[in-house]
């Protein structure tokens, strides 16, 4: 294994040795550091003959194993129809344009490498939906036995994480952090490695999500700002993890703004902001359709968001269910991108975010869909599509357009 990098806690910046998974005073969260020089371009840092993210290798984690299946390098879209309409000049970091749909798979990459080159046999996960897809698909890549404990997921994204062959537990629980608590104790129990999507929890997952930093310098330098859709706010603390890193190396002199976005019936993060706290306080949920971003207790990870928020001189903002499921049927009518809801709620945000003039005209904005509608087929069908029934013979379309012209 390469030892290119050491931890460092966010917080009071004491350093630890790999292996380690968390500040001893829990005050912040562990960042890799990594031994580079100053470089001028990014294609000092990269290595295209690599698959996946990976190709950024100079800037992840050193390991004797790549388990790639090609993820990142998603493509910015330019909006066609939301850019018109506000003013702004918007683009699309369509994210479930990766392997099991969705951003997720940037850290099961680097997570799953790390297992594989530690020699680890059996991991375990808890997850709604997207991470267990991700962590599926990369352990049986890496041929490491996989337990996943699921919550509330949708039937889409249970299906889909059980193709990849792990052993999964649907709980029956009304509250995620009792799924979580339950993971920990079997991971000690049985001696399973916790593969955790938090930053909190895992280091390694805000390596793999800066990567789409890496890959918006390189698709369009630098916006002016970034919406991002927040649950724990780790892929937002990625994102500006990676920008901070190209600002260091000398190849952007700014950062922009992080706009995070939250669910109304789930925004912890939201409330602490406005409240003007520094720690983010666990809540009770009251629900909300985008169940991938639904987490009570943020934990340390919230914390380390406000700071990306409040440092970029961004905002936190949340929608309602309603204003969700309106982006999430407009997306495809209008930009040609189906979304799930919690790959949509930044898209939501848009129209507060401009008239509370948080945009001015011409900004340069980047929105992240992060989840494939495909995760959630049972939420959208439920919109207002045209589906007409009728018996195979002609004169039935016609008498149709007869009545609706």
């Amino acid at each position: 294994m390469n030892d290119n990098f050491r931890f460092m806690c966010s917080a009071c910046k004491a350093v630890y040795p790999k292996g380690t998974y968390g500040c001893k005073k829990k005050d912040g969260i562990l960042q890799a550091i990594y031994w580079t020089e100053k470089v001028d371009s990014i294609g000092r840092i990269k290595k295209d003959n690599n698959p996946g993210i990976w190709k950024y290798e100079k800037m992840l984690p050193g390991v004797d194993n790549k388990v790639s299946y090609y993820e990142g390098n998603t493509p910015l879209i330019p909006s066609r129809f939301y850019a018109h309409e506000m003013g702004i000049d918007l683009y699309f970091k369509d994210e479930t344009r990766n392997p099991t749909g969705s951003f997720k798979d940037r850290a099961a990459t680097v997570m799953l490498s790390m297992e594989k080159t530690s020699g680890n046999k059996a991991i375990v996960t808890a997850s709604s939906g997207n991470a267990a897809g991700a962590i599926a698909l990369y352990s049986m890549l890496a041929k490491i036995r996989c337990f996943i404990f699921m919550f509330k997921p949708t039937r889409e994204k249970l299906v889909h994480a059980m193709s990849f062959g792990p052993t999964i537990f649907n709980v029956a629980s009304e509250h995620e952090g009792e799924v979580l608590d339950l993971t920990k104790e079997a991971a000690g129990e049985f001696g399973w490695s916790i593969l955790t999507t938090t930053a909190d929890a895992n280091p390694f997952t805000i390596e793999g999500y800066k990567t789409v930093a890496y890959e918006l310098y390189e698709q369009m330098q630098l916006p002016d700002s970034i919406v991002v859709p927040v649950g724990s706010g780790t892929l937002l603390v990625g994102i500006w993890k990676g920008l901070r890193e190209l600002k260091k190396l000398g190849l952007i002199d700014r950062v922009p703004r992080f706009i995070g976005v939250q669910a109304r019936g789930n925004n912890p993060i939201v409330q602490a902001y406005r409240q003007g706290a520094e720690e983010v306080k666990p809540i009770k949920s009251s629900g909300t359709i985008a169940g991938g971003l639904s987490l009570e207790n943020p934990g340390l990870t919230g914390k380390e968001t406000l700071k990306a928020i409040r440092q970029t001189r961004g905002t936190m903002i949340d929608v309602s269910d309603d204003e969700i499921m309106k982006a999430v049927f407009q997306l495809p009518r209008k930009e040609g991108i189906y979304a799930e809801p919690s790959g949509a709620v930044g898209v939501a945000a848009l129209a507060e975010l401009l008239r509370d003039e948080i945009f001015s005209k011409r900004e340069k904005v980047v929105c992240v869909i992060t989840g494939s509608g495909f995760k959630d087929i049972t939420s959208i069908s439920q919109g207002k599509g045209k589906l007409i029934e009728i018996k195979p013979r002609l004169t039935e379309v016609k008498k149709h357009l007869k009545t609706t012209g």
